[in-house]
């Protein structure tokens, strides 16, 4: 199975590495926002799995992703892009890249996926069983989104880990995989977003210029 590159644009902001929430912490969610917008092509089940992937795995890190457009009590505000194709050349490099983030400030920012990228990462399987393509499509493609949020929500500078949710390199069976730990956080981002989440919270409205680089 050949890796495909899962790479993005993600934005650059300082962080401090802190030890992890206590157990007998309180939980205070990070509430997100994702406007997402999706390729007319692209079917209702498709959808629904793309939204219920990527909410699951930020669940596990006390990340709440409300999938209603612009919500002003949310920390961060995100547009998603899920199309056919993408015209940005940088989409089309060998192996194809799937996913770019790129932010405007710290709380706002624009994902673009390449739908026929995430296909043919998955190398076309199960074209003759519609549902189980779409169930993989969806798993797939909400994985990616995952992962481009993952670039909004811990910022810079630009990294990627060796296992994870954030590392660079995923075979279509990763992106199949019905075992969701593949698709957590290191222990190091972990971190990373513990004093990212803190920072958020507090200053919601801090700005920045618009940046973006290279997964």
């Amino acid at each position: 199975m050949k890796n495909r590159v899962l790479a993005g644009f993600c934005a650059f902001f300082l962080y401090a590495p802190v030890p992890g929430r206590a157990a007998s912490e309180p939980r205070n969610p990070l509430r997100v926002s994702v406007d997402l917008m999706f390729d007319a092509s692209v079917t209702k089940v498709v959808r629904t799995l793309v939204k219920q992937e990527a909410a699951a795995i930020w669940k596990t890190h006390d990340v709440e992703l409300e999938f209603r457009g612009a919500d002003g009590a949310a920390a961060v505000h995100l547009e998603a892009f899920i199309a056919a194709d993408q015209p940005d050349p940088r989409f089309h490099r060998r192996p194809p890249v799937l996913g770019q983030t790129v932010m405007e400030g710290v709380t706002r920012g624009s994902i673009h996926i390449s739908l026929d990228n995430v296909e043919s990462t998955l190398e076309c399987r199960h074209l003759k069983l519609l549902w189980l393509y779409e169930h993989d499509l969806g798993m797939a493609a909400g994985r990616v989104l995952a992962h481009e949020i993952g670039h909004a929500l811990l910022g810079g500078p630009p990294f990627h880990d060796t296992t994870g949710l954030m590392r660079a390199n995923f075979t279509a069976d990763d992106l199949t995989n019905l075992d969701p730990r593949l698709f957590r956080l290191s222990n190091e981002s972990e971190a990373r977003l513990r004093v990212r989440n803190t920072a958020l919270l507090n200053e919601p409205s801090r700005a920045q210029p618009r940046v973006g680089s290279p997964d």
